[in-house]
């Protein structure tokens, strides 16, 4: 590791104070978290006396100075509500519940808590807190989209040169080269912990641009039309190799452009509606490896149908051993680990994000953290639908910028059940979407609005 990654993970404080000192808070939180998010390496420092810093604990630390300092914080006072319970549960009360009840120590609960709060948190706090007004939402998308932008060339260059940029500026590779090699040629990484993030990045970054685009919120984005940002994004996002990456463009294409011709955001909750059915039918697992296999074989190549197959080898083994645990989990320090049977030896591979809350903090953990994430794109999605045989429903504005946010989330929920690629950028969303969706229902002002494409373009 070069002295590049602790210059920028502590140069992050000062940069985010220095946003919040000279812009607003809303762009000062987008440009922290979505440029930390990019940018900052993948890469643990340890501290003697503090907990284990990293980017993400380098973001919410950002965003605590930055609000504090500049005086932001004390301007918008966060009002919690009911929704925000599942997160402080998470955050507060499961670390504690799930030490004590594995005979760990309070140090244990209390390091636990702090990442807890780092990771998923304060980024959400953020959102609940800053992102008050309506408008805030397009900032955030259009922060994305930027962002998205940001990587076109690294992303380039990456697939020409195979993926070396963090190797380059941080002295590190984040993954294992050989998991680089696709189809012939490089899947690019960046600065992000795999290729795999990267395509899902891409994806909700085209599909943001894209939806700006059909709906002409946006005509240009700096110099570029918003056509040829949204074009240009899904064609980086199909460069990056990954099949998850093609399949979540796909959806979120599919579902705005139904959306946009019918009004009905039907599919976007059966889509939230079966993530929650996954997680029900295999964390108990009534939802067996082969059910899965026979469904997933009918769309995807043999070298895919074996990763997944790895995957849900995995949610059966650690499922097992977490149903002997089932409300607070297993906790830390490779307690949860399950044996392989077919070696006899502890199984030392987890991929997916629910298995991992599942194992560590038990049904508390992965309930209280799935709800957090759905809460906000449910009822974005159950408000703006059309009610059988009437007329489009009137919404509030830039409703459209909160049915893109809420794919955004929907589309990381998909992924978190075969990946843990936690994004903060995902988290803010989470909370902006609440707040926004709040201040729907309490009487907000409201006008004509939706995804619908204007008549002169039908």
């Amino acid at each position: 590791m070069t002295f590049m990654a602790p210059l920028v993970m502590f140069g992050w404080l000062a940069a985010a104070i220095a946003l919040f000192l000279n812009t607003t808070p809303q762009r000062a939180v987008v440009v922290t978290v979505v440029a930390g998010f990019l940018f900052l390496p993948t890469a643990t420092l340890k501290i003697p006396g503090i907990p284990a810093y990293d980017k993400y604990m380098a973001i919410s630390l950002s965003l605590i100075l930055g609000g504090l300092v500049s005086g932001q914080s004390a301007r918008f006072p966060l009002k919690p509500r009911f929704y925000d319970l599942p997160l402080v549960f998470y955050c507060v009360v499961v670390p504690f519940a799930t030490a004590f009840s594995n005979g760990l120590t309070a140090y244990d609960g209390f390091s636990d808590m702090v990442k807890a709060v780092s990771g998923w948190g304060v980024c959400y706090w953020a959102g609940r807190k800053y992102f008050t007004e309506p408008e805030s939402l397009r900032i955030l998308v259009k922060g994305i989209v930027v962002g998205g932008l940001a990587y076109v060339l690294p992303v380039l260059f990456e697939l020409r040169m195979s993926p070396q940029l963090s190797n380059i500026v941080y002295g590190f590779s984040p993954s294992e080269f050989l998991q680089t090699i696709r189809y012939g040629g490089y899947r690019p990484i960046v600065f992000l912990q795999h290729g795999l993030m990267l395509a899902t990045w891409m994806a909700a970054a085209s599909l943001s641009a894209f939806c700006l685009w059909r709906t002409r919120k946006l005509e240009r984005l700096g110099v570029l039309p918003i056509s040829a940002t949204a074009m240009l994004l899904i064609v980086i996002t199909v460069l990056c190799k990954s099949a998850n990456g093609w399949i979540y463009l796909s959806i979120g294409l599919a579902s705005s452009l139904y959306y946009a011709r019918t009004g009905s955001t039907r599919a976007m909750r059966w889509l939230l509606l079966g993530i929650f059915a996954y997680l029900a039918l295999r964390s108990t697992n009534l939802l067996g490896i082969g059910q899965v296999q026979a469904f997933a074989g009918r769309f995807f190549d043999a070298d895919r149908i074996a990763s997944l197959t790895w995957r849900l080898r995995q949610e059966d083994l650690f499922g097992a051993k977490a149903l002997l645990r089932p409300v607070f989990g297993w906790g830390g320090y490779g307690r949860g680990w399950p044996i392989d049977p077919s070696t006899g030896k502890t199984f030392q591979m987890v991929d997916s994000l629910w298995v991992i809350l599942f194992s560590t903090n038990g049904f508390a953990g992965l309930i209280s953290v799935f709800f957090t994430l759905g809460i906000g794109p449910w009822r974005i999605f159950s408000s703006y639908r059309r009610r059988r045989g009437g007329p489009m429903p009137i919404q509030p504005a830039y409703a459209v910028d909160a049915v893109i946010l809420s794919l955004i989330l929907a589309i990381f929920m998909l992924d978190s059940l075969m990946n843990a690629m936690l994004s903060p950028v995902y988290v803010l969303c989470a909370g902006s979407l609440v707040t926004f969706s709040l201040a729907a229902t309490e009487g907000a002002p409201a006008e004509p609005d939706s995804m619908s494409a204007p008549a002169s373009r039908r």
